[in-house]
């Protein structure tokens, strides 16, 4: 553990249906690929069940949900075809929640630490953060093509509250997913749930800590898990 603070505290949050409503262009892209691949194309509402496991899964997902069959030729063709796709225009349709700019800023204000966990590509999730414009409000990004693996494994968030020189004990995790809550779990992270994200699972099946319908006065929930 880095040296710092004993007062510092970090919230660290996952991106797609988390930070950010991604899924549109997620979405166009994957279908970029499936057409690619002869199949048939899916609706954004299928696309949201399927994130959250990285971008190898949801082409496997996707193909399996068009109706063809999750080979690896197929898989590996459609993660090349998804991947310069999404890369090519990856925050065309995507936008931050209601009150996600608003918040982070009076979380940095009251001195959190902020950091951004996410399975998508390390660096497509920075150009994301950049066009979303709230590069500034985040102290670190760990994405899902560094060295950590990917949630729920506990590797990628411990290295996230490690480089910002935060215990597990004075960190929160915030997500939308059963990967989210798993790795803040095996971490000893509090974990938070808002229900307006992806997955084919309701947010208040997943065993978090909490579930929140949103950003709107999130800052002082966290106050109530991590005193000053």
């Amino acid at each position: 553990m880095k040296s710092g603070p004993q007062s510092a505290r970090a919230v660290v949050f996952d991106l797609d249906g988390t930070l950010a409503d991604t899924a549109p262009d997620i979405a166009a892209a994957l279908n970029v690929a499936l057409t690619d691949l002869g199949h048939p194309p899916l609706d954004l509402r299928d696309v949201k069940r399927m994130v959250g496991g990285g971008a190898r899964l949801l082409v496997e997902r996707a193909i399996a949900a068009s109706g063809g069959a999750s080979e690896n030729q197929a898989v590996e063709r459609g993660y090349r075809v998804f991947l310069d796709a999404y890369a090519a225009t990856p925050s065309l349709y995507s936008t931050l929640y209601a009150g996600a700019a608003e918040e982070l800023v009076t979380l940095k204000r009251r001195g959190w630490r902020i950091g951004v966990c996410t399975n998508k590509p390390h660096d497509l999730a920075g150009e994301l953060i950049a066009a979303l414009g709230v590069t500034d409000r985040v102290d670190r990004l760990i994405g899902g093509s560094s060295r950590h693996g990917l949630k729920p494994a506990p590797d990628m968030l411990l290295a996230l509250i490690d480089e910002i020189g935060v215990d597990a004990a004075r960190a929160v995790m915030v997500g939308d997913s059963a990967a989210d809550v798993g790795c803040a779990r095996a971490c000893g992270v509090v974990s938070i749930v808002f229900a307006h994200g992806y997955g084919d699972r309701p947010a208040s099946q997943l065993g978090a800590d909490l579930v929140r319908l949103g950003f709107d006065g999130l800052a002082d929930v966290l106050e109530g898990f991590v005193a000053p």
